[in-house]
């Protein structure tokens, strides 16, 4: 058996998509995109629960990806869980997980999507 590291996730993009070139110039695009999950607690009252992930792009997926998402659209992605482990300044252990894209699909309607600025 195959055991493997597999994330999908369905959500809103945060702010507008960002791209920067890694030290090898390769292109990356990063951006957060929200979860959300509701319920009902005890007292019948919906309750929402927003979950803020950090989602990164390389390379042609980057660029293409760049091209045809913006803030707010409803978009589903997979890829790898990734943790990025460093000390800081202050000599304090830091843990950030990132979301390592391997494909997605853009959800928002034609009728709702407005143009991506570039």
């Amino acid at each position: 058996m195959q055991i493997r590291n597999n994330i999908t996730l369905i959500g809103n993009v945060g702010k507008q998509p960002e791209t920067v070139n890694t030290s090898t110039g390769k292109p990356m695009l990063r951006f957060s995109l929200a979860t959300n999950e509701y319920w009902k607690d005890q007292d019948g009252n919906r309750q929402t629960r927003t979950e803020w992930h950090n989602i990164v792009a390389f390379g042609k997926q980057a660029e293409l990806m760049k091209s045809m998402i913006g803030k707010g659209e409803l978009l589903a992605v997979s890829g790898t869980l990734r943790y990025n482990k460093w000390v800081d300044k202050n000599d304090h252990k830091r843990v950030t997980a990132q979301i390592h894209v391997d494909g997605f699909e853009l959800l928002t309607p034609k009728s709702q999507k407005e143009p991506v600025a570039a």
